[in-house]
């Protein structure tokens, strides 16, 4: 695990890869590995760790399987040596998968005010709600987690984005309806 990180480590280095060149904020680091995720992991770590791989036992097969399982087992380990750097950069992820905060926080908006509803009484909608901003929440997180946030992963949080917007347009038409008819009961 070694002589893979020092080989893939010196050669991210040479070509202005590494997060300490990306510049100093957030933004910059996660731009850095989301602009250059292939040169990074499939044309840098995994290509070298192959071929390294390949001088110890000769076979090829081995050499790919192998270059993952040391992967799973550096990931943690690189992760706690710089884990506050890795959290930023993690958060920014899920950030830059919704494009904006105010986006991620309307869906986190959305989750609570619908567990609390749908808590509180049943309501189908409400449910739906919490279910649709629980699987783009945590489909974003996964994504953030495993790579970068590109287009096809995410694809499916923009389907449940559409219909959630929906869905509160729908109960807020509903609301003011019967607001308006109450009021018109009245008079």
């Amino acid at each position: 695990q070694k002589e893979i990180f020092r080989l893939t480590h010196r050669r991210m280095d040479s070509m202005g890869l590494l997060s300490s060149e990306a510049g100093e904020t957030v933004r910059d680091q996660y731009l850095l590995f989301h602009n250059n995720f292939p040169q990074i992991c499939n044309q840098n770590f995994h290509e070298q760790g192959r071929e390294f791989l390949y001088t110890l036992n000769k076979t090829p097969y081995w050499s790919s399987i192998q270059i993952e399982k040391e992967s799973k087992e550096m990931f943690p380990k690189l992760m706690d040596a710089n884990f506050s750097n890795w959290l930023s950069i993690y958060i920014y992820g899920i950030k830059h998968g919704f494009k904006t905060w105010w986006i991620l926080a309307f869906i986190i908006g959305v989750f609570i005010f619908s567990l609390i509803r749908s808590i509180r009484r049943k309501d189908e909608t409400f449910e739906f709600l919490f279910f649709a901003s629980s699987l783009l929440l945590s489909n974003a997180m996964v994504t953030a987690m495993a790579s970068h946030s590109i287009q096809r992963y995410l694809f499916y949080n923009y389907f449940l984005g559409f219909i959630i917007v929906i869905l509160i347009l729908r109960k807020l038409i509903q609301f003011y309806e019967s607001r308006s008819l109450g009021s018109n009961a009245m008079s």
